[in-house]
């Protein structure tokens, strides 16, 4: 007969319904041996290591138009449905007049404005320890994030090499945004912002934005602040700040004071994030200086697995240039954004071909972004964007 003795145990161990178990078990050979087991497991396991297992996802919501997943392993989820699960190594994209949800632990969530390319780094919950680390490639996202209670929970979002660490705040991050000044990222928040949120190191604080610009993903400025009004946005507010941050960062504000909005951009910035079709921006002012780390047309671009994004000079703020690639033979998608609109997105494909591509406006540079179906050395394309006439 089995007895408490001969696990190596106290007899005080063995109570109430534990005892009336073991008694039943020395009538039946199979469940004596099975409960021996279990014992033995129950001895041997650290006490609450059941309830710290490992635990990761997160969940998506379309909130309009159509999002892509691009897994970790380079397969495409496009159109991604609601609900489809999102782990780590995934990027989310979204798309013209698009936008979408996603959901963690605790009623934390982030939704992604359009044209946003988002990366999940880092996502899991170990009992009470919550980890969440994202990277925004660039666009627009709200975070708004519960109140972490265990220790050493964190969520971070990084963007254009400024890390926001925030504990119990709702924010608007924009960026990185090509300007005259650099890429600039800037944060916004309203009351709930406490100085135990940092970005890029500074302490965050109610109804207060900052903004850095960074180049070739580093920030290579200090942290620039601006007020965010009661009935703005946060939205509104972070894209508002890029002006002000840009015109911190040049030393010059031609006869506008700093933090300031200039005019016309107010009516630039309004209602970006809902994107209305038949809104039409009023013309800005041309901005002809090269952002850092801008290649000049004509240069062939090449590379390999991932999503590349390359901030290309053209040397005039309009005109007609070609716009040669070659994906080989593993497909590959090209996008040419000029001021936050598409002129030509390929879709994923595969070989070579050359599009002639016409625009207008303010800036002289275009960014290209490569996202390739194989990770590594899987893959391989190259570009050339012409100099335009």
């Amino acid at each position: 007969m089995l007895a408490a003795d001969d696990l190596g145990l106290p007899f005080s161990r063995w109570t109430g319904k534990g005892l009336l178990l073991l008694r039943h078990a020395s009538r039946r050979p199979f469940a004596r041996l099975l409960l021996g087991i279990l014992v033995t497991v129950a001895i041997l396991l650290p006490p609450g290591a059941a309830g710290a297992q490992v635990q990761q996802g997160a969940t998506l919501t379309i909130l309009r138009g159509q999002v892509a997943i691009i897994q970790a392993n380079g397969t495409a989820i496009q159109p991604a449905p609601s609900g489809s699960p999102v782990d780590v190594g995934d990027e989310i994209r979204t798309i013209s007049k698009s936008g979408a949800l996603v959901t963690f632990y605790s009623g934390t969530e982030i939704e992604m404005g359009e044209e946003t390319i988002l990366v999940v780094e880092q996502l899991s919950r170990q009992g009470d320890k919550i980890d969440v680390s994202l990277r925004q490639v660039f666009g627009t996202t709200v975070n708004r994030v519960q109140s972490i209670a265990g220790g050493g929970s964190s969520y971070e979002i990084q963007a254009g090499g400024a890390v926001a660490l925030v504990r119990g705040t709702t924010f608007a991050l924009v960026g990185p945004v090509t300007t005259p000044a650099g890429n600039i990222v800037t944060i916004a928040c309203r009351e709930d912002c406490s100085p135990a949120s940092t970005f890029n190191g500074c302490n965050m604080g109610a109804f207060t934005g900052m903004g850095v610009s960074s180049s070739n993903g580093k920030v290579d400025s200090e942290c620039h602040t601006f007020r965010v009004e009661r009935d703005d946005s946060l939205v509104d507010a972070a894209h508002y700040g890029v002006t002000t941050v840009e015109q911190a960062i040049q030393g010059t504000t031609q006869g506008v004071p700093a933090g300031q909005l200039a005019a016309g951009k107010k009516q630039e910035f309004e209602g970006r994030f809902d994107q209305q079709a038949d809104k039409k921006d009023p013309p800005l002012p041309p901005q002809r200086s090269s952002p850092p780390g801008a290649i000049p047309c004509g240069t062939p671009v090449q590379g390999g697995g991932g999503v590349t994004s390359t901030v290309l000079e053209l040397g005039r703020t309009g005109g007609t240039f070609t716009f040669s690639y070659d994906a080989f033979s593993v497909a590959d998608r090209f996008e040419v954004i000029y001021q936050g609109a598409t002129l030509l997105d390929t879709g994923t494909v595969s070989g070579a071909a050359t599009h002639t591509l016409t625009y207008n406006g303010a800036v002289t540079v275009v960014t290209v972004i490569v996202s390739s179906t194989a990770q590594g050395t899987g893959t391989a394309w190259r570009y050339t964007a012409g100099c335009p006439t």
